[in-house]
């Protein structure tokens, strides 16, 4: 069986992507909520890296890449405080800590696109809402 007819079409490829529309969508809100989603993007990583290797495919890059990435998300829980979402005299601590937010996200988005975890024709079956759907349906 290919790629494209077990593993690619996954429900973790749904969960996916939704998680990633979701932290596009909360960009305003709390560091702990966008925090929690991009965890989401992180195991949801792990499951697709678990499908590969189930399949027989080669992980070990992937596998090594995946690992610093949950290391360096449970530095940055480890670092949160609540008391830096709504305190000004914090705001220093807060730029430094979105840095590294950013950086780990960078990587996710970094993994999902070297490794083709979602492509775009995945991204057709996935069923995309509104005008990005119909976007995508004109090109074909």
């Amino acid at each position: 069986m290919n790629r494209r007819q077990n593993n690619i079409l996954s429900p973790m490829s749904y969960h996916l992507f939704y998680s990633l529309l979701k932290l596009i969508e909360s960009g305003g809100n709390t560091l702990r909520f966008r925090m929690n989603i991009i965890s989401e993007i992180v195991t949801d990583l792990e499951a697709k890296k678990n499908g590969l290797k189930s399949e027989g495919k080669e992980v070990k890059d992937l596998s090594a890449r995946i690992e610093t990435l949950k290391a360096d998300f449970r530095l940055l829980r480890q670092g949160y405080q609540p008391l830096m979402e709504n305190q000004l005299y914090n705001y220093g601590k807060m730029g430094t800590y979105e840095s590294a937010y950013d950086a780990i996200l960078a990587e996710a988005k970094s993994i999902i696109e070297e490794f083709n975890i979602l492509d775009r024709e995945l991204i057709k079956e996935i069923a995309l809402p509104g005008a990005a759907h119909a976007k995508m349906m004109e090109e074909e």
